[in-house]
């Protein structure tokens, strides 16, 4: 499976110390201009470093797309999330984030999108990565599900025991 990677996912998982369970998924697809918004966050100046570390190739997204992507463009979408999004339909892959517009957009447009919680189940459900360090993921997502505006409960379910 081909999943492209919108910033909301990727600065969840680098939070959670999960950045190098990502390409397990899948072929990952993290483009240039996402990463470059993520880099925009003060409170991960080392993005960039722990992306490369965790694996994650970065693709250089074309002047041309933008021209191409140009009808998808909504006030509510950013220039990066309208990329990710043409990137996904384009290419048939998953979108993974967590931004209701863009979840809204892949709907009309037929393009799957999925978020955290979907990679911390991934992750569990395909062996992935270890019950350890699910847990702590889960945790570290939990103490900031209202700043990243992620289900708590959802996360809740993680930290029982199997």
């Amino acid at each position: 499976m081909k999943f492209v990677i919108d910033a909301n996912v990727l600065i969840d998982m680098a939070y959670a110390g999960g950045l190098w369970v990502l390409p397990r998924l899948g072929k990952l697809i993290l483009l240039d201009v996402v990463l470059a918004e993520c880099l925009e966050h003060p409170k991960q100046p080392t993005l960039a470093v722990d992306v490369e570390k965790a694996g994650i190739k970065t693709i250089l997204v074309p002047k041309s797309i933008y021209e191409e992507a140009e009808k998808y463009k909504r006030a509510s979408l950013s220039w990066p999330d309208t990329i990710a999004f043409y990137w996904a339909l384009k290419h048939k892959a998953i979108l993974l984030t967590n931004e209701k517009a863009l979840r809204r957009i892949g709907q009309e447009y037929k393009v799957h999108c999925r978020g955290t919680i979907w990679v911390l189940n991934e992750a569990r459900a395909k062996s992935l990565a270890c019950h350890e360090d699910i847990n702590k993921w889960a945790a570290v997502l939990l103490d900031m599900a209202e700043e990243r505006r992620l289900p708590a409960r959802e996360l809740e379910k993680f930290l029982m025991p199997n």
